[in-house]
């Protein structure tokens, strides 16, 4: 009985190196930023290395090996957690900040709750995919949770971008740098949440009866993707 997979392999790797590309930009903008801008220079310093371990996981998406799976987890959840915890410290600049009245300081607090809330459903997301196998096999699941941190980070991006254009707020060097690194911002996390699911797709079909069909080995392979 023949088995043909239906997932695109491209499309696999298309997303895996867009996601990491945009991790390694958006960490080389950082670095660019702290040294060329006086503002937040601190910050930028205490964030940078976390950026930086996120970087060096999604490349590693590309070794496929258990060593480089173990790696990839310590580094993914690592950088995951201790980034959600360093940003709050910004709680008190953005909330005593905070005026009803003025609608860039509101959209700057929902822009940080919703990306926390999108930080902690990935770090759930990933230690539910490596800890449960019965979560391994629920694939709506998968996609409706991967979906799910995908609309928090695009919602996040679109009022950044409504804050750049219309109320000019939280421009750094330039407004094209600015927009720029908004959008590998929400490649990188968004992108991961979509790697997570990526094992869904690896869907073989029955040609007999014409049913889907999920092989045991392809189920394995969950370890291999971040």
């Amino acid at each position: 009985m023949k088995e043909s997979l239906l997932y695109n392999e491209k499309f696999q790797f298309f997303v895996r190196l867009l996601t990491a590309l945009s991790f390694g930009l958006f960490t080389a903008y950082q670095v660019y930023l702290m040294i060329f801008m006086e503002t937040n220079r601190l910050g930028r310093l205490i964030g940078l290395p976390f950026y930086l371990v996120l970087t060096v996981a999604s490349f590693l998406m590309f070794a496929d090996n258990r060593k480089a799976a173990a790696a990839r987890t310590i580094l993914f959840l690592g950088g995951m957690i201790l980034l959600f915890f360093v940003k709050l410290i910004n709680i008190p600049f953005l909330f005593g900040n905070l005026k009803a009245s003025d609608t860039a300081s509101v959209l700057n607090c929902v822009v940080y709750v919703l990306s926390q809330l999108g930080a902690i459903a990935l770090v759930f997301y990933f230690i539910t995919l490596r800890s449960s196998e019965e979560f391994r096999k629920k694939q709506t699941l998968k996609v409706v949770l991967s979906s799910i941190i995908v609309v928090f980070y695009l919602a996040c991006l679109i009022m950044e971008c409504i804050m750049l254009i219309k109320y000019r707020a939280n421009i750094e060097m330039s407004l094209k740098l600015t927009f720029l690194s908004r959008f590998l911002y929400f490649f990188g996390f968004a992108g991961t949440a979509v790697c997570l699911m990526l094992p869904a797709l690896l869907v073989a079909v029955d040609h007999k009866i014409g049913e889907f069909v999920f092989s045991e080995e392809d189920d394995n392979e969950i370890d291999l993707v971040i």
